[in-house]
């Protein structure tokens, strides 16, 4: 129980003070978890912005950071899938969330072709080679 305690109190001091990668103050974050509302996304992000006080909204599938796809992923090049982590979001995901693309662009709304793309992290870049 005593090294449960110290290992989870390590954890939490870990996550309390390294930075996260992302902008994590003074955003709300509401998993759109049914594909119904997902669709609909859109128009919940017109009608939240018409409220006082809220700048930005983005859509995303999950909590940034949970689960994994249960089917994987078969990355260009490669014969089998790969179990990937994968967060469904729109456009805005990336500047609400502070992130930097170090390589390629952000989605881009005006791009159909865009819908079937992906970013990828630094570590997922170099596990890909």
């Amino acid at each position: 129980m005593i090294i449960c305690s110290i290992f989870l109190y390590k954890q939490l001091s870990y996550i309390r003070h390294n930075d996260p990668g992302f902008e994590k103050n003074n955003i709300l974050l509401v998993p759109l978890k049914t594909e119904n509302i997902y669709r609909k996304h859109e128009l919940l992000k017109s009608e939240l912005l018409n409220i006082s006080g809220i700048d930005q909204i983005t859509a995303c599938y999950d909590y940034p950071g949970s689960g994994y796809t249960s089917n994987g992923y078969i990355p260009e090049g490669y014969e089998a899938a790969i179990l990937t982590h994968v967060l469904y979001t729109d456009e805005d995901f990336v500047p609400m969330m502070g992130l930097k693309v170090k390589a390629g662009r952000n989605f881009s709304k005006s791009l159909e072709t865009d819908k079937s793309k992906y970013l990828v992290n630094e570590t997922y870049a170099r596990f890909l080679g």
